[in-house]
């Protein structure tokens, strides 16, 4: 460890038998005391704020943590703080009041309300355990509010309540329920009665909920019983009903019925041949719907190819085949290998120089990035698969086609013009 030691009024540091000399200590560093500090550095305004009566300036140091206590020495101010002796020289701070950081006699939430007419802030405020001037306007701090109007009571930061985008009671603006606005009494107004008795929540009622609320709630089927959870406003805005007595075309589409299934919608479609392709043992085709997004196994009927894929991607406008047939995955029938032979591009299959793979394990379209060597030059480089097999300027040997920086090109004897010798 380093030994370190006072020579001269420097700092001698040992470190591996050597003395080093560093200078002094500067004026301001730890050690030099604030009543010295102070004069030397243009703020005297700190000996005149000094307020603690349990020491003086001359006691600590100017980069002390220690906190003491200040007095805004500014006319109508006299606000008293504790702050760090090393935060008043190094930071800068100063009189929280004046900044606007404290509740003060002349800026607080009560004031603020005076000045720009929001008295009806004063009258709806709630929180007995504090009073307005106790606060600041732009204050985080949640306090009660009571409506007076509706006399609802809810909580709010301050800041939300006195900036430009400031909230008012949530009941008069409907966004909570109350006993005059709720889902039971908009169900009495609109004839929709129906939603009351379907109703199944264990603990809630709907005298709770708005019926705008999207609070997922479970309900039960009056002529069914079937049971099933939805959002409060799906069901009075879309009027989704009992999803497995399908009232109104079920928008949903997820639960089957006799009359409505993936075996029905088939047969009335003209897709039987969806019927040939099901493949899934553990379930039947009567067990779903058409739009259902359940992922079931299918297989080929013309290569045998299976894979898995949802319902609705095989009913839908955009439906999907056989991936096999359509040239998308590797089969014994489909890959790089079998394209060459069928195109005459054997000269790929000489300068396939994948290490693990072959080129059986790719599709002709395949973007995988696999290296070559030219079967010319013996060179080696690396290129997507699509490059080397699209029709329009297949990407060949680079060096070859002199693209490679340092790759050396015969030039022909029409290039040489030989005629200037």
């Amino acid at each position: 460890m380093p030994r370190r030691g006072i020579w001269g009024g420097a700092v001698r540091l040992q470190r591996r038998g050597k003395a080093v000399l560093l200078p002094p200590p500067r004026a301001g560093r730890p050690g030099v005391t604030l009543e010295d500090w102070c004069p030397t550095h243009g703020r005297e305004d700190l000996l005149e704020e000094w307020d603690d009566p349990s020491k003086g300036p001359h006691d600590v140091n100017r980069g002390s943590k220690e906190k003491v206590w200040w007095k805004c020495g500014k006319d109508g101010c006299g606000h008293r703080w504790s702050a760090r002796v090393g935060n008043r020289t190094t930071l800068g701070t100063g009189c929280p009041a004046c900044a606007g950081r404290v509740p003060t006699a002349a800026h607080n939430f009560e004031v603020y309300c005076q000045e720009t007419g929001r008295e009806e802030l004063l009258e709806e405020w709630a929180d007995r355990s504090r009073r307005p001037k106790d606060s600041l306007p732009g204050s985080g701090v949640k306090v009660p509010w009571q409506c007076g109007e509706c006399e609802h009571t809810w909580v709010a930061s301050l800041n939300h309540r006195t900036n430009n985008g400031s909230t008012g009671c949530p009941a008069c603006a409907r966004r909570v329920a109350t006993p005059t606005f709720n889902l039971a009494v908009w169900c009495g107004k609109n004839g929709r009665a129906d939603l009351l008795g379907q109703w199944a929540h264990p603990v809630k009622a709907p005298t709770d909920f708005t019926r705008a609320s999207n609070a997922k709630v479970p309900w039960k089927c009056g002529e069914c019983g079937s049971g099933w959870d939805a959002l409060i406003s799906n069901r009075t805005s879309n009027h989704t009903g009992c999803p497995a007595c399908n009232p109104g075309g079920r928008p949903r589409g997820e639960v089957p019925t006799p009359t409505d299934n993936f075996e029905v919608w088939c047969g009335e479609n003209g897709r039987e041949e969806l019927l040939g392709e099901w493949a899934d043992g553990s379930s039947k085709p009567k067990d779903f719907t058409p739009r259902s997004r359940a992922k079931v196994l299918w297989k080929c009927r013309e290569c045998e190819h299976t894979w898995v894929t949802p319902l609705s991607s095989r009913t839908s406008s955009n439906r999907s085949g056989c991936p096999a047939c359509a040239g998308e995955v590797i089969t014994a029938t489909n890959n790089l290998a079998v394209w060459c032979g069928k195109t005459g591009r054997e000269d790929l299959l000489g300068e396939w120089a994948h290490a693990d793979k072959a080129s059986t394990d790719f599709t002709p379209a395949s973007e995988a990035k696999v290296p070559w060597k030219c079967g010319e030059c013996g060179s080696r480089w690396d290129a997507r698969i699509s490059d080397r097999t699209r029709s329009d300027n297949p990407r060949g040997c680079p060096a070859c086609a002199g693209r490679v920086a340092g790759a050396y090109t015969r030039p022909s004897t029409s290039q040489l013009n030989l005629s200037r010798f």
